[in-house]
């Protein structure tokens, strides 16, 4: 068996932007991640979550100005759709400081070689990637954990 995620594809499936404030009920980006996860049986029956962070700049210095995130279950087929993520940008920064957004797909647990459910994947699922076939038996076909952008005003 080979694992093949395909997660956030070439890119962002959608990026909308709206008007509110980060006080409102609406978000300020909202980002639709199709992911692909197949071929993957160590991840049925555990969860999968997409985090996406808007950046703007502040003295010449990148930092965060909003994230969210949305989980999702994997189940024996693994999974195939579109996740929803909301992000609304903290209070004193608007939509023209924001600069750059990145999404990426993360895992906390995988099941072993015996079927067990161990950690893997957090806090950094693309550093631990090189640990999968060995907790797991299961070679890595190909992967995009993460994608990202600058934001055009």
């Amino acid at each position: 068996m080979r694992l093949n995620i395909l997660a956030m594809l070439a890119s962002v499936a959608a990026l909308f932007v709206t008007t509110a404030h980060a006080q409102s009920a609406q978000p300020d980006y909202v980002f639709t991640v199709p992911v692909r996860i197949e071929n993957a049986p160590p991840f049925a029956g555990h969860q999968g979550r997409v985090s996406c962070t808007v950046q703007s700049m502040s003295v010449g210095r990148s930092l965060s100005a909003g994230e969210g995130s949305t989980s999702f279950n994997i189940g024996p087929s693994g999974y195939r759709g579109s996740v929803r993520v909301e992000v609304r940008l903290m209070e004193g920064v608007s939509r023209n400081d924001t600069w750059h957004w990145d999404c990426a797909l993360w895992f906390s647990n995988v099941s072993n070689r015996a079927g067990v459910s161990v950690p893997w994947g957090t806090p950094n699922t693309l550093a631990a990637l090189p640990m999968y076939p060995v907790i797991t038996g299961q070679a890595v076909a190909s992967s995009s954990l993460q994608v990202q952008a600058d934001i055009r005003h």
